[in-house]
């Protein structure tokens, strides 16, 4: 049942003294009761909104009629009983379709919400109810009253007979352990330390040896984090900071493209260095042999082929742990479909000002500006719109279908609807040639725009897609539409998982 129209019903009558607010339910005299919170036909944002509740409502309409239509009072009073307020551009027309001024309206959803409501008891049986429910509550206290509690918290936790000093003596011995083994190996490190300086130091009269020169080790790729800081560039370096084994490094290295010492752990685990890691070794082979040449000029090459050598394992390590397929869904940019009909709400000629700019041209203006010329590749256009940073992501926007199989499928996430089942006939997803979307708008997202002052089709009503309205006037709206089609259309593509750059 529709509690808008017995509201409507009583307001009509003459009875909304009978519509009373009691507690968490909304009560009609004596024949129907609602909760307060139940979903009313009438929606906000001139339809395209969430529905109003039926306290909103009920409210609103008893304090304009009984504040003489004093708007001011009517939000002075929602605030004080903290209310939910009937947006301004909708008052006027709930007013009038309440009081019976207008049939319909555009804010009436087609779709009624189904509503659990209650017969009112005659008050006679309610009386009755309500004492056998005092007697109940009476004879349950007499029973509590009677109880006494056997057993609480520290009973249960109780063990009687049970001894734990076993258990704390083996822990003490643990710990004791631990803190002998830590001493000794500090005084370890402290003995070693000691006997290297006593090593270094050149007895009196003989002369410090000559340093021998150290081959330049090859530069792996530095990892740096979002926040902008260098990390160690292999996970032995890491293991090894933390105390760890460096062989349990590898190990988890191992078949997951991980750097173990410069080379890849894939490599490692066969016993072989990769290209990279091979042409570093060639350098740093080759730099003492320079040096019997050019005593000037070896320490320079020798830096020089190893940072080459280095670059080398990088781009290797990095192209053979990303894949084409990786690398091309992070440099091709997501694919937006819109309708080729010249008189579609949106098409190739107004798409980039609408989704770029949030600015809605016309498409007949549109097409007029461009000289009627499509582009022949479709446009590209940089999303600004709930982004910031330094970096903002690209769309590509055509009206061209792809073909069966073509992999720019795997970047299509979103089409713009015109409103016929024909604009799908091509799209490779089951039942889209014959008109059976459901599979099409599982994997895409779909949106129709629409005139806010005319009624969206039947067909597309049964579609799941989005359904945005545009004013004829009022272009500084817009831009809000258009935040409502980029905020979920990242919820659809987030709830998919996409890797893609959106």
């Amino acid at each position: 049942m529709d509690p808008l129209a017995i509201l409507k019903e009583f307001c009509v009558g003459g009875q909304l003294d009978q519509v009373v607010i009691e507690e968490d339910r909304i009560k009609f005299g004596d024949k129907y009761s609602f909760p307060k919170q139940s979903p009313t036909a009438f929606r906000a944002k001139d339809g395209s909104g969430e529905p109003y509740s039926l306290e909103s409502v009920t409210f609103f309409i008893k304090s304009i009629t009984a504040g003489g239509a004093n708007m001011g009072a009517y939000v002075a009073a929602a605030v004080r009983a903290r209310t939910a307020q009937i947006i301004l551009q909708d008052r006027q027309p709930l007013r009038d379709y309440l009081t019976g001024k207008l049939a319909h309206t555009v804010h009436i959803s087609d779709v009624v919400p189904t509503v659990t409501f209650s017969a009112l008891e005659p008050a006679a049986k309610k009386q009755k109810l309500d004492e056998s429910a005092q007697g109940e509550a009476a004879a349950l206290r007499q029973l509590l009253e009677q109880e006494k509690q056997l057993r609480d918290r520290n009973s249960l936790l109780c063990a009687p007979g049970a001894n734990f000093k076993p258990v704390l003596d083996m822990l003490d011995k643990v710990l004791a352990h631990r803190k002998a083994a830590e001493v000794a190996a500090a005084a370890a490190a402290n003995a070693k330390a000691a006997a290297g300086k006593q090593q270094q130091r050149p007895a009196s009269g003989q002369q410090r040896p000559a340093q021998q020169p150290q081959p330049a080790k090859p530069a792996g790729p530095a990892f740096m984090k979002p926040s902008g800081r260098m990390e160690r560039n292999d996970v032995v370096g890491q293991m090894k900071a933390m105390g760890g084994d460096a062989s349990l490094a590898a190990n988890l290295g191992y078949g997951y493209g991980i750097q173990v010492d410069g080379q890849s752990a894939a490599a490692a685990a066969a016993g072989k260095a990769p290209a990279g890691a091979a042409a570093a070794g060639a350098a740093g082979g080759a730099a003492p042999a320079a040096k019997h040449r050019s005593s000037s000029g070896s320490s320079k090459d020798a830096r020089a082929a190893a940072a080459a050598g280095g670059r080398s394992s990088s781009h290797r390590t990095g192209s053979g742990a990303a894949g084409g397929s990786s690398s091309r869904a992070g440099r091709d940019p997501p694919i937006i479909l819109v309708p080729s009909g010249v008189t579609a709400m949106i098409n190739i000629f107004n798409a980039r000002q609408f989704l770029e700019e949030g600015k809605f041209v016309p498409s007949a203006e549109a097409a007029a500006a461009a000289g009627n010329v499509k582009p022949a590749k479709g446009l590209d256009y940089t999303r600004t719109a709930l982004r910031s940073g330094p970096r903002m992501p690209r769309y590509h926007v055509t009206d061209k279908v792809p073909r069966s199989g073509h992999p720019d499928w795997k970047r299509v996430v979103a089409v713009i609807v015109q409103g016929k089942a024909w604009q799908f006939k091509d799209f490779p997803f089951k039942g889209a040639d014959k008109g059976e979307l459901r599979e099409t708008f599982t994997q895409l997202f779909g949106a129709y725009f629409y005139y806010s002052d005319e009624k969206v089709p039947e067909t597309v009503e049964g579609w799941k897609v989005l359904k945005l309205p545009l004013r004829r006037t009022g272009r500084h709206l817009d831009h809000t539409t258009m935040l409502d089609f980029y905020t979920k259309l990242d919820g659809f593509l987030q709830g998919r998982r996409c890797e893609l750059d959106y």
